[in-house]
């Protein structure tokens, strides 16, 4: 994961990530056929981290996410591996800008549930404090990644490497 800093000639604001890089460890191919036999799609794992945005002066903005590797797909990023069958997929929660409860617009109908959201590759949000687009300092979002994996579409035949990049950018408003 990385961060991107704005890219328009306001004020600036900058954006922090509490862990740049993320780590399942190894997953055994015995373990993964286990699970394959009785799920259809398998969690390899969920991690948290925080997503922090401080701008110099109140300013409206939006945060886009960005992949480098396969296409967005029912609001999954691939990772490249030896098959297809392996996604990432973010969500966006417990966000809170100015110390008060913000929740999300975006530009496509992308799945809510409260204050979650869930992203694809290429996907716009803004936060929003009492459903209003109002200029933010502060932000603080809890980031949560889980890695899926679809069991019927296993090809391993040994061990893998799965990895992938996404990365994050501020546009002002």
């Amino acid at each position: 994961m990385s961060q991107a800093q704005e890219n328009s000639s306001s004020p600036p604001c900058k954006l922090i990530l509490s862990r740049s890089q993320l780590e399942l460890g190894r997953i055994s191919l015995g373990s993964l056929n286990v699970m394959r036999r009785t799920q259809g799609q398998i969690s390899l794992g969920k991690q948290t981290l925080m997503l922090n945005v401080f701008c110099a002066v109140p300013t409206r903005f939006s945060i886009q996410l960005r992949g480098d590797s396969g296409a967005g797909v029912d609001n999954v990023h691939r990772l490249s591996a030896a098959n297809d069958a392996t996604w990432l997929k973010l969500k966006l929660q417990e966000a809170l800008a100015d110390g008060k409860a913000a929740t999300w617009t975006s530009q496509r109908d992308v799945f809510r549930n409260g204050q979650t959201i869930v992203l694809a590759p290429g996907d716009s949000v803004s936060p929003q404090i009492a459903g209003q687009s109002t200029p933010i300092m502060q932000l603080g979002v809890v980031a949560e990644v889980e890695i899926l994996h679809d069991a019927a579409r296993t090809k391993f035949s040994s061990d893998q490497d799965l990895s992938g990049q996404f990365s994050f950018e501020i546009k002002s408003f």
